[in-house]
């Protein structure tokens, strides 16, 4: 091995430290059990590195010093990057990460650098960027293979064992007969990739008729490619999409086009019924192998939860669906039962893989059933009664297993209740799966912010007071010398600095909460938002430009080895920038100015591929409207207050001095609603108008000036 005796020496004492801490994941050990080698992440925290700190590969982390040894030794990195309960990371890490002869030259002839992308999500980004430049598809885990400047000049994702040692002797003799050739190939990837990620800067202004366009535009093409059958879209493999179904949500109920409605409604519908969710313990898993939602991905990702529960929520009241709050408190329940650490904080994800009944380590393993298995646990009333309403077969309907999939809705009624238990508690005797206990501040800000949302739509006080107690545990952990860390485990922060999605996400949970509960707290939630904007301002925006992760200073004086990304794409969550501007759009104070000049930024992306911008133009949406069911609206110059009573709603605006409010007027379509009696600006909204949209219009005025008329559609329901 590369790695000194004496630095060897250190890496044991640590892990003699630490050794209770984590689980030992590798083939390689003594007869007393203890592993046979070590490396350099036996320092990380990360539940995914450790997975890998004793392979015989000599891993490093991402920093400085796996660089300076790249370059003192004249090697070339190997970069593999992935996350704990990836599948397939897992697959290749027993294939070729624990195999001694791929180990061997890999620590002869490269530097080995191991990521957990959920700690780096800026450096994934990078990579995956490149990786699809170089390979046309991206996906974990990703292999890639850098200069020592970090510049990637081939990449991949997972590798067989047999190929994966054949690319690697191929690049080792690359290297050493065409180095200048493979760092010039790097060299114009990572321009590439630069040049790609930096697009946010292309125009100084744009216009409502735009924007309005853009929005009409990404509508028709949703629509184009929404599976009409199935729901979601497009094929297998199928993804949730929480970005597009969140901007299908506020298109809807901008344009009540009842086109969209029937997408949303299907979706979520068969996302329901697929087995995509789990029908047992709640929540849902990444995503689904095929078109029609039967057999999933197994592992289940906080992020999901988060987006899920906001849009099941938020669809249980547009449409008056009571199978939707019933999903989103299923959520709930199953967020709050296994995914919820000691600290009061939210795990990052649960493995999709678990051992088998044989001891084998195989995706999905405690979430299927064999026929047999469910006869064994059910009465024979009770197995007739399963098989009639969900899809199980005595061939299984997944590899010989089964999983459950309902046929039909009508499954709320008297026997499930009974059956659900039972499964659950045979469940329980199986293995479960690896949970990454990491604590990420921009997923549990996610988890925060639906909660708060949800409670406040489906009126439970429960939900709320989850989201409070998790954000004061949030603040009160990650929160250190005036910044944001962005990963803890086991009740202690880590180094790893924040990111833009960090500091946005928990934002949008600050205001999620002030807007729930700023009457009845003590804590001043509107004044922490207020501070996480204006430290995104001063550690991101830089020369009229958002970057994702820190900027102050020259950016280009940063690290050569440290990415630096622009682009606002969305990917499994919206993106960063578009996180932002949803919070800017919800703050008490004016930032229209820069909301529009970061909007204005990116309007060469969202033209080129709207698509991946769905998240900009729901913060647009949101901003011409307001958040579903949030109850305080703040605008330039003043604050509308919505209040449910007795299922009639007091609409009220006041203005901000210095000015006065002129013309005010609530009209529902062309028909005006008188104002209370006692108040001009003041509104008694009856029942009938619940879900219709509804204009809010004033000017403002003071001695001098009147400034032009503003409007605002309001959605009570």
């Amino acid at each position: 091995m590369t790695v000194v005796d004496s630095s060897k020496k250190v890496l044991w004492q640590l892990f003699q430290d630490k050794k209770a801490q984590y689980d030992v994941r590798t083939r390689h050990l003594h007869e007393g059990g203890k592993p046979k080698f070590i490396n350099e992440l036996i320092k990380e925290s990360s539940p995914y590195l450790l997975q890998h700190a004793h392979n015989p590969v000599d891993w490093m982390a991402w920093d400085e010093a796996a660089f300076d040894r790249a370059k003192a030794e004249n090697k070339p990195i190997f970069l593999s990057i992935g996350y704990a309960t990836c599948h397939w990371c897992h697959v290749m890490e027993h294939e070729s990460f624990e195999d001694l002869a791929v180990a061997e030259f890999l620590n002869q002839h490269f530097i080995c650098i191991k990521v957990d992308r959920e700690q780096h999500p800026v450096v994934d980004d990078f990579y995956m960027t490149a990786l699809q430049l170089i390979a046309g598809q991206g996906g974990w885990p990703m292999s890639s293979f850098l200069t020592p400047d970090a510049e990637p000049f081939m990449a991949g994702t997972y590798f067989p064992q047999p190929r994966f040692l054949d690319l690697i002797q191929q690049i080792k003799s690359l290297w050493n007969e065409q180095q200048e050739k493979l760092t010039a190939q790097g060299q114009r990837v990572k321009k590439t990739v630069k040049r790609y990620l930096s697009v946010g800067v292309s125009e100084s202004q744009v216009s409502i008729d735009w924007l309005n366009q853009a929005s009409e535009q990404l509508c028709a093409e949703l629509l184009n490619m929404h599976d009409g059958q199935n729901g979601g879209f497009g094929g297998a493999p199928k993804f949730p999409q929480e970005a597009w179904l969140q901007f299908l949500m506020y298109q809807y109920v901008d344009s009540c086009d009842e086109d969209v409605a029937v997408a949303l409604k299907l979706t979520l519908k068969k996302m329901q019924q697929g087995g995509i969710h789990d029908h047992l313990a709640g929540g849902f898993h990444r995503y689904c192998v095929d078109e029609d939602w039967l057999v999933p991905h197994f592992e289940k990702m906080l992020y999901n939860q988060a987006q899920l529960l906001q849009l099941y929520a938020q669809a249980a009241v547009v449409f008056d669906e009571a199978s939707f709050a019933e999903t989103a408190r299923q959520i709930v329940a199953f967020v709050s039962t296994e995914m919820l650490s000691a600290q009061g904080l939210f795990y990052s994800a649960l493995d999709a893989d678990s051992l088998n009944d044989r001891g084998e380590l195989v995706e999905g393993a405690y979430y299927v059933w064999s026929w047999h298995e469910l006869k064994g646990v059910l009465t024979e009333t009770e197995f007739a009664w399963l098989s009639t309403h969900f899809a199980v077969f005595p061939g299984g309907n997944f590899e010989g297993q089964n999983v459950l999939f309902q046929r039909d809705l009508e499954v709320f009624e008297d026997q499930f209740p009974s059956i659900k238990n039972k499964l659950i508690a045979a469940r329980a005797s199986k293995a479960r799966p690896l949970t990454d206990d990491k604590v990420i501040v921009s997923w549990n800000g996610m988890m925060i912010e639906a909660l708060a949302r949800a409670g406040v739509l489906l009126k439970d006080v429960g939900f709320i007071s989850l989201a409070q107690s998790a954000y004061d545990h949030l603040w009160n952990l990650h929160w250190h010398e005036g910044q944001l860390r962005r990963v803890s485990q086991s009740g202690q922060r880590n180094s790893t600095q924040s990111v833009l999605s960090d500091y946005s996400n928990l934002a949008a949970a600050a205001l999620a909460l002030h807007d729930a509960v700023a009457d009845e707290s003590p804590r001043a939630y509107d004044e922490d938002a207020e501070l996480l904007l204006s430290l995104i301002k001063e550690k991101f925006w830089y020369l009229g430009v958002l970057y994702q992760s820190e900027a102050t200073g020259n950016a280009e004086t940063m690290h050569a080895w440290q990415p630096q990304v622009v682009n606002a794409k969305d990917g499994a969550t919206v993106s960063a920038t578009a996180k932002m501007l949803q919070v800017i759009s919800l703050s008490d104070q004016n930032h229209t100015q820069w909301f529009n000049q970061i909007l204005a930024g990116h309007v060469a992306s969202i033209a080129q591929q709207n698509t991946a911008h769905a998240g900009l133009l729901t913060a647009y949406l949101q901003s011409k409207s307001h958040t579903i069911g949030q109850k305080k609206i703040n605008k330039e110059g003043i604050k509308i207050t919505l209040i449910n009573v007795e299922n009639s709603w007091k609409v009220s605006i006041e203005s901000l001095m210095p000015w006065t409010l002129q013309g005010v007027q609530l009209c529902n379509g062309e028909a005006v609603i008188s104002p209370y009696s006692r108040d001009k600006n003041c509104f008694i909204v009856s029942p009938t108008l619940k879900r219709q949209p509804l204009l809010l219009s004033w000017q403002l005025c003071d001695d001098k000036q009147c400034l032009p008329p503003q409007s605002l559609k309001l959605y009570l329901y």
